[in-house]
Formats: structure tokens, sequence, C-alpha cells
């Protein structure tokens, strides 16, 4: 008998900036900031690093955490 699940689904959604220029760290910088905080504000934990970012969701139920993140990722592809 399993005592503890645990379940990762992982989703990608990819914006590219130019490698190497000197706009890139700016642009990322004013994308991510205002992505991050609109993502906060629903209620998950967000993290941005450098040029990454990532949505954690955690819970028990498959369905409700499903639903939660379609919601996350229907909002990042409204504001890009």
């Amino acid at each position: 008998m399993c005592a503890s699940r645990r379940l990762a689904v992982a989703c990608y959604h990819q914006v590219v900036l130019p490698q190497g220029g000197g706009l890139s760290p700016l642009l990322w910088s004013l994308v991510a900031d205002s992505l991050l905080k609109w993502l906060s504000k629903q209620g998950v934990f967000t993290q941005g690093f450098a040029d990454d970012g990532v949505i954690i969701i955690v819970g028990k139920v498959l369905h409700i955490l499903s639903d939660i993140m379609q919601r996350m990722m229907r909002g990042v592809l409204a504001l890009y």
C-alpha cells in the first residue's frame, strides 16, 4: 500500500528573446516582473531566475490542480 503519492505535471510555454543581446536582460526583466506579479496575485507560487520561470501548484486533488494550472496558462498566453 502506498501511503504517499506524488504527481508532477509539466507544461511549457516559450517566449524567445535573442540570446546575448544587450537588450535581452532588460526585456526579460520587464516581461518577467509583470508576469510574476500577475501570477502571485492569482494565488500560486512563482519563481523567476535569470531567463527562466516556474509556476508551482501544490494540492491533493488532481482535477482541481489541473483546473488551476489551465487557468494560469490561459492567463499567461493572454498576457503575451
